[in-house]
């Protein structure tokens, strides 16, 4: 019962930092004129979706960690690989 509250408690945390992270920042002007803008806005996109994934999974594993080995929830497993997975997509994708 306090293993699920703690859960939720971190969840609801997670969904008000990323609401918080996502109001849009005032961009600065760039003299660069090589790099088309539209890759560089690309690029960016992809490193702080990167930095949210890599967040959510601190925080799902933070979560798994209240449990005992072998009682962690499915749903939070799930999760957790989910994020992994993105986060090598994401990696990939910047290599390009």
């Amino acid at each position: 019962m306090v293993a699920g509250l703690f859960a939720l408690v971190g969840i609801i945390l997670n969904i008000f930092s990323i609401s918080k992270d996502s109001k849009p920042k005032p961009e600065k002007e760039s003299s660069e004129p090589s790099v088309p803008s539209h890759a560089n806005e690309d690029e960016k996109h992809l490193r702080e979706l990167l930095a949210k994934r890599r967040q959510n999974l601190r925080t799902f594993q933070l979560q798994k960690s209240i449990y005992a080995a072998g009682e962690e929830p499915l749903h939070l497993l799930n999760q957790i690989a989910a994020e992994e997975k993105a986060i090598k997509e994401i990696e990939q994708q910047l290599r390009k």
